[in-house]
């Protein structure tokens, strides 16, 4: 079986955000829409990971604007998932999404992930919420969106 062309961009990835080594790169077969529904854009990401000490910690992490929340299904705007994030063939393992905040045009909102993954596309400028380690619950790119040494960045 050949191997994915980003995984080692993956294991690098994991590595420069938990400081530890891989357990949570996979190569994947998820299959992730061309269009999804645009919620709004997400100003907040809450998730708990055991990054670093691998100890559980929550984190919140407010993002700029510009950065998309979508889901597959549901009622809306579509918008186009760009090529570079649905070619991705492996994911990087963040930790567990909790809860993302978000503006829509009728206010604030909050959109809740329950039992869910979270995980980066290889660059880390995309973040996903699988639950099911197969159902994509939400997508985030956009804005300044990256993933670091220092966590989920804007």
């Amino acid at each position: 079986m050949r191997k994915p062309p980003d995984l080692p961009d993956a294991v690098r990835k994991f590595v420069e955000f938990n400081k530890f080594d891989p357990r949570g790169v996979q190569e994947t077969d998820l299959k992730i829409p061309k269009q999804m529904v645009f919620l709004g854009e997400c100003y907040i990401t809450y998730y708990s990971s055991d990054k670093w000490d691998k100890k559980i910690h929550y984190y919140k992490h407010e993002h700029e604007a510009g950065v998309k929340l979508c889901v597959p299904t549901g009622t809306g705007e579509t918008v186009t998932v760009p090529s570079w994030i649905r070619e991705t063939h492996s994911l990087v393992l963040l930790g567990k999404s909790e809860m993302f905040d978000y503006e829509d045009e009728n206010g604030r909102r909050q959109r809740k992930i329950s039992s869910g993954d979270l995980y980066s596309v290889p660059s880390g400028r995309a973040l996903l919420a699988i639950v099911s380690r197969s159902k994509i619950a939400a997508l985030l790119w956009g804005g300044n969106l990256t993933v670091s040494a220092h966590g989920i960045e804007f």
